[in-house]
């Protein structure tokens, strides 16, 4: 019976000591917490704004669609000089590319096939893209129809306007400067895209 009593006094004693010590020390404590978090990788372009600028020739502007009216010269025939500016808001929250694309490579009568002798079917443009400080210019010369690219590789996050200037050089065509067109609709589809590197 001592030794359990022995045992059980040093055992209290030890719990004791050990409260004694916790009421003994001084000063704060401190504790850590440690918070994550993450932002996904995000490009966004909307709400395309056309400014025409001095061009005459140009029938409608809605939204994404721009409508020449006057394609080519009354008396001629031949491709008149077209500018227009449509400027999107965009926004890339890491690095990435812009890529701008031309479905047609030109502007294409349709059906493209019905050029004959001494007539045009085809009309190049070229459509600069600014964006962050950067730009690239996407040729489509109506050399041959199918798609052409250009891309722009930007290192950095950017939010702005994504500005294009579309243009169309006085008599050009796809036969050669001065060649009239062949009547018709002509039409392309430029692509701009946001995305991965």
């Amino acid at each position: 019976m001592r030794g359990a009593n022995a045992r059980i006094a040093v055992l209290l004693a030890a719990a004791i000591a050990a409260a004694a010590g916790a009421r003994a020390q001084s000063g704060p404590q401190t504790g850590q917490i440690t918070v994550t978090g993450s932002v996904d990788r995000m490009c966004i372009m909307a709400n395309p704004q056309v400014n025409l600028g001095a061009s005459t020739n140009i029938g409608q502007a809605s939204g994404g669609t721009v409508t020449i009216a006057d394609l080519s010269d009354d008396q001629q025939m031949t491709t008149k000089s077209t500018d227009f500016y449509v400027t999107l808001s965009g926004m890339c929250n890491y690095s990435h590319l812009l890529t701008i694309s031309s479905d047609r490579g030109g502007l294409w009568r349709e059906p493209a096939g019905l050029a004959t002798g001494g007539f045009a079917n085809g009309v190049p443009y070229r459509a600069t893209v600014d964006w962050g400080g950067s730009e690239t210019v996407l040729l489509a010369s109506a050399a041959g129809e199918g798609q052409v690219q250009q891309t722009l590789s930007v290192d950095q996050p950017v939010v702005g306007g994504v500005l294009l200037h579309f243009h169309i050089d006085q008599s050009a065509t796809n036969a050669g400067s001065g060649v009239p067109l062949v009547a018709g609709n002509y039409d392309d589809t430029i692509r701009l895209t946001l995305g991965p590197q």
